[in-house]
């Protein structure tokens, strides 16, 4: 068995917002730091990204009641961030917030052989 390492929904459309906006350059960097790792000790590399149908067939409830959809397919919001380090890895598109439901991610994990407790996902820290 060995781990994976998770890049999730880092997108354009997140980073629009003033408060996450502010820590993109942090995030870039602490991701592909943590990808450059994970390519030098043979850990698999996945970039799962959220997007959308415009037909509304794969919108959120909370999208639904607000009549407003987000992260469309082929849109420059649902494109990961400029200068993230995604040569050569593959990419599972979700609909939910959850990287495993709808997604290809458990045959993945099923054919790499991976540990699920290896599994880890990045999340933000606010710079002091």
């Amino acid at each position: 068995m060995t781990a994976a390492l998770l890049i999730i929904d880092m997108q354009k459309a997140f980073f629009e917002d003033e408060s996450l906006g502010n820590q993109q350059d942090f995030l870039i960097a602490a991701c592909n730091s943590a990808i450059a790792d994970a390519r030098e000790a043979g850990i698999a590399v996945y970039l799962i990204r959220t997007e959308h149908q415009r037909d509304k067939s794969t919108w959120t409830l909370s999208m639904l009641d607000d009549d407003q959809g987000f992260l469309f397919s082929g849109t420059e919001q649902a494109e990961s961030v400029d200068d993230l380090d995604v040569g050569g890895l593959p990419e599972l598109v979700k609909t939910r917030d959850s990287a495993f439901f709808g997604t290809d991610l458990m045959d993945e994990y099923r054919q790499d052989s991976l540990d699920a407790s290896g599994i880890r996902q990045l999340f933000s820290k606010k710079r002091a």
